[in-house]
């Protein structure tokens, strides 16, 4: 992903929030390099911007829009997996309602912005480490190999869901749901390698066993489970709001399996 002339290429940018993580700008160096088509830029302690440039060749903007958005949400994946920690983009000034306030006195109209989810860390924020964005880079080079478009797909929706709103109204069950279903087929497709699970919690608690949780995280997944059947995929005992917290430790497990899972992988890659 690098060119010579990038500085003088049209790029699409957008700014990525750190929950978990206190950062500085040194940490990302392998992201700043001048002639990459993905760069890292104005690093703040809880922020910092993405840039993917556009390549002459890509004469299409269609083309290219479609293309940086796979980039950078495959880097927003890999930072997420890498660090175990919670990026997501800012989304400060790009959710529109689709209603229009029109000001009859200054004869002009504009669309509404509605505010966004706030999610505020409880504990001490972690400081990033280089080895976690170098990490993160591997994982990038995994995930544009990656052919299982369901699972990206999924934990996008899962980052976005987390944190959108719509006025009084959140997608904090939407984005359990996103997780949990990335999960179970990650679980199910890649590492039992079956179509179908015969017995869902006992082989979901068995990959997790096997990839190194001990029984208190295993009790733990158990009432997520547990939510999962009564207030994500049911409503037979009534329509009732799931905690974020049940959402961040669906996604740790996700992203633990993931993390773990790439390794190999990416160590492969590497050595080509």
């Amino acid at each position: 992903m690098k060119t010579n002339d990038v500085n003088n290429l049209d790029c699409i940018r957008t700014v990525i929030l750190s929950h978990h993580h206190r950062l500085t700008e040194d940490a990302f160096e392998y992201f700043q390099n001048s002639d990459s088509l993905l760069q890292v830029s104005d690093v703040k302690d809880n922020s910092f911007m993405v840039s993917c440039y556009r390549t002459k060749d890509e004469n299409t903007p269609e083309i290219f829009y479609s293309k940086a958005h796979d980039i950078i949400s495959h880097f927003l994946i890999a930072i997420n997996v890498a660090t175990l920690g919670l990026f997501t983009w800012d989304f400060k000034f790009v959710s529109p309602a689709p209603y229009q306030y029109v000001d009859v006195k200054k004869n002009k109209a504009h669309f509404l912005f509605v505010g966004t989810q706030k999610y505020v860390f409880e504990e001490e924020l972690l400081q990033i480490q280089k080895p976690l964005i170098w990490r993160t880079l591997q994982l990038l080079i995994v995930f544009g190999t990656e052919k299982d478009r369901p699972l990206t797909t999924e934990y996008i929706k899962g980052l976005y869901n987390f944190h959108n709103g719509f006025f009084d109204i959140n997608f904090i069950n939407e984005s359990f749901s996103n997780f949990y279903k990335a999960f179970e087929f990650f679980c199910t497709k890649r590492i039992l390698k079956v179509n179908k699970l015969k017995n869902e919690k006992k082989q979901l608690r068995f990959v997790l066993s096997e990839f190194g949780f001990k029984e208190n995280a295993l009790k733990d997944f158990d009432k997520i489970y547990l939510k999962r059947c009564n207030l994500a995929m049911h409503a037979q005992k009534g329509l009732q709001p799931i905690d974020k917290g049940a959402v961040l430790r669906i996604k740790i497990f996700l992203d633990s399996i993931m993390h773990k899972y790439y390794r190999p992988v990416w160590e492969k890659i590497l050595k080509k």
